[in-house]
């Protein structure tokens, strides 16, 4: 494949993929982790998003959905195998301490937690900041000997507008445009249309097979857990889908083509990667995945 230019925006990932073109070239991005666990609060706090600084002077959210709250994070830096993010119980505990210092009413513990998740926020790197630097940065890898490589670090997913236009104007300085200047649209494909009609930001997920099957046939999912968790959402809900799974299995096997035995694959797939990545297994014990 040629190609007059190489953008590297793998976040996370970055530096890997440097070296993968180079061997040797220094650190650009930087992973911080991001810890969230996930509850159910008394009704008076439905519907309401609430933001905190916590003990070490960052902010806290808890963000209504569909009934319960996320609440996160914080903010550790991490060079572990990026396949295998997850909540560790330091920090489950960290994050109980901190709501419960704000809320001491609400005093939750361990066995309020409906499940956890963690991800991974590539900022940019900074050799005098363990934590790095905020900046978005476009880097010309050039000067590490990589000609026509750039890289994107620091880039939040809430401004990606934004970074989308500072990553273009890099671009266009070295390649010419051989379309017509596009205007992009502000509002939501017509699939996210669909799941927001469908469904209230308070109740339970559900979704009709017509949906469903719009969404798998569009979205071109390649297993139980693309539809679940990066298409419907209904691996987030309060059970992460449990109750869904064997209805939704039988939905995608027949567009799928899957056998029987490819059905049940998935949907033991599906409960093995919820029960290892979000730790549901530590808070509700095994019957959440039976």
């Amino acid at each position: 494949v040629k190609t007059k230019l190489i953008l590297n925006v793998t976040g996370p990932c970055g530096n890997r993929f440097n070296q993968t073109l180079k061997s040797v070239i220094p650190d650009k991005v930087i992973g911080l982790k991001g810890a969230h666990i996930v509850v159910k609060l008394p009704e008076e706090f439905s519907e309401w998003g609430i933001m905190i600084i916590n003990r070490v002077n960052e902010p806290m959210y808890f963000l209504p959905w569909h009934g319960m709250h996320y609440i996160g994070l914080n903010r550790t830096p991490y060079d572990g195998n990026l396949e295998e993010v997850k909540v560790t119980e330091d920090e489950a505990e960290w994050l109980l301490g901190e709501v419960n210092y704000v809320f001491p009413q609400l005093s939750l513990q361990r066995k309020d937690i409906l499940y956890s998740y963690a991800g991974i926020n590539p900022v940019t790197f900074d050799a005098s900041d363990p934590q790095g630097n905020r900046e978005v940065v476009v880097h010309d890898l050039a000067s590490e000997g990589l000609h026509n490589v750039l890289m994107l670090t620091g880039g939040p997913i809430m401004t990606y507008r934004l970074i989308a236009k500072q990553l273009l104007k890099e671009v266009s300085k070295r390649c010419v445009p051989t379309l017509a200047k596009q205007h992009p649209s502000s509002g939501s494909s017509e699939v996210t249309k669909l799941l927001r009609n469908s469904r209230s930001a308070s109740v339970e997920m559900n979704i009709s097979d017509e949906i469903l099957k719009k969404i798998i046939v569009e979205e071109q999912p390649v297993s139980l857990a693309d539809i679940l968790l990066r298409r419907t959402g209904i691996g987030w809900d309060i059970d992460q889908g449990k109750s869904a799974v064997p209805g939704v299995a039988t939905v995608m096997a027949e567009l799928c083509g899957w056998d029987e035995q490819r059905k049940e694959k998935e949907m033991q797939l599906f409960h093995q990667h919820i029960k290892e990545i979000y730790q549901v297994q530590k808070y509700w014990g095994d019957s959440v995945c039976d």
